[in-house]
């Protein structure tokens, strides 16, 4: 969360592929029932950040891993 922006701006599509990642992770289990350890304000914070991109999370991604990659090396 702490370098969000700055990978938002390098790397748009990875970022977008990682919060479409967390907010589905989250729905299937809410990530404090996962990491019981963790403050659960980490997760508040997470969540946040999730629902102010919840448009993400119903785009469809075509993308390979391999895409992402090259694009990442370029």
């Amino acid at each position: 969360m702490d370098n969000r922006t700055a990978i938002e701006q390098e790397f748009p599509i990875f970022y977008e592929l990682i919060i479409s990642y967390l907010i589905n992770l989250d729905d299937r289990k809410r990530f404090e029932y996962i990491f019981r350890e963790v403050d659960k304000q980490i997760f508040v914070e997470l969540r946040q950040l999730l629902n102010e991109n919840l448009a993400i999370k119903d785009r469809i991604f075509t993308y390979s891993i391999s895409e992402i990659l090259k694009v990442i090396e370029n």
